[in-house]
């Protein structure tokens, strides 16, 4: 059985679609939403998801490539035994636009209410 460990919403499922593992290997397609990007297997570029490898059973470390204007996922750690077919698919998050509103309001000498509106926006990225 597969182990997975990470701090992150990454997908994990068995894969019934992927054809048999060959004697003494393991499986693991990797993918990635809703953006795709650039995977690696123990910090070697294996491509542009989604990537089917047939690997020796061990345990591997994968990690995902930037994409512009999106929050990269975090690395995943499996461990394989032969036999096992395991999907991984990394979730990319959209940079958002948080745009706070502060009010201030002050009363002026004559009693004049007087409103001054302060818009900023604060564009987080990784």
């Amino acid at each position: 059985m597969a182990l997975v460990d990470t701090w992150q919403s990454t997908i994990v499922t068995m894969a019934e679609e992927i054809p048999p593992v060959p004697p003494g290997k393991a499986t693991l397609a990797i993918d990635t939403t809703p953006v795709k990007g650039r995977i690696y297997l123990d910090v070697v570029d294996q491509g542009i998801a989604p990537i089917t490898l047939e690997l020796d059973p061990g345990t591997y470390v994968i990690s995902f490539g930037d994409v512009e204007d999106h929050t990269t996922p975090e690395d995943v750690t499996v461990t394989l035994t032969e036999g096992d077919i395991l999907t991984v698919t990394g979730e990319y998050t959209p940079a958002g636009l948080a745009i706070p509103i502060w009010a201030v309001w002050a009363m002026g000498a004559a009693g004049v209410g007087i409103a001054a509106l302060v818009l900023y926006t604060v564009i987080k990225g990784k």
